[in-house]
């Protein structure tokens, strides 16, 4: 049987993780204009509840991104070297607290992109299920009245992955400090239009643009079937 594209990843690279993205951002991964994304650090600089809680303690470093031997990684186990993202807290009395937080992604993993879908029940193809996805889906002239009843991308099973990607490289930074040859990474034309979408996905979520959240600035790079 013909492996699906999800099982061709899984046999040539490291098993993929998944992630997730809106149709507007799956058409410009498509069409090669994004490469970056930004996902708000869930944790101790953004947590509210965390900083009420430590009171005076204040951050006294920026986030960095270290590399530690797999043998210095307590409490658990892990079979290789992983990069984190350490982070100190301070008091005035100068006792200091330090957050170790572990990368969503690491350079080198694969993810595969969770998009709106609609799975085509009754219409297997070398015993596959086959399905349609709204970011390039064209009405059928045939069907002029068929309306797919799509599914949100939380939902598309991993089978029906179609875009695979590999992680380059992993950093922090401030939301706000977005540059402009980064706005073109993210698929945009201009700064505006992507404070528009970020607020769309996280201002609601307490990670709003003016709020200036530390975010993951996470770079990628296309894998397809043919590469190396």
């Amino acid at each position: 049987m013909k492996m699906n594209k999800y099982q061709y990843v899984c046999e040539n690279y490291k098993k993929p993780k998944p992630i997730l993205f809106n149709t507007e951002m799956v058409r410009a991964i498509l069409e090669g204009r994004k490469t970056q994304t930004r996902r708000p650090i869930k944790g101790y600089g953004n947590n509210y509840h965390v900083n009420k809680l430590l009171g005076e303690w204040a951050l006294s470093e920026e986030p960095e991104i270290v590399k530690i031997k797999k043998k210095d990684w307590l409490p658990r186990k892990f079979n290789k070297d992983k990069f984190i993202l350490r982070w100190i807290l301070q008091t005035e009395v100068d006792d200091c607290l330090r957050f170790d937080i572990k990368l969503p992604y690491q350079p080198g993993d694969i993810l595969y992109v969770r998009e709106t879908f609609y799975p085509c029940k009754h219409v297997i193809i070398d015993g596959e299920q086959q399905y349609l996805y709204r970011a390039t889906f064209e009405q059928p002239e045939k069907y002029p009245d068929f309306k797919p009843k799509w599914k949100p991308s939380i939902h598309m099973p991993k089978e029906a992955a179609r875009i695979f990607l590999r992680v380059t490289n992993v950093r922090v930074e401030r939301l706000q400090d977005l540059l402009a040859i980064d706005v073109q990474k993210e698929g945009f034309e201009e700064r505006g239009e992507f404070e528009d979408s970020w607020d769309d996905t996280y201002l609601e979520k307490g990670y709003g643009w003016d709020k200036n959240p530390w975010v993951w600035v996470i770079e990628f790079e296309r894998v397809r079937e043919n590469d190396d």
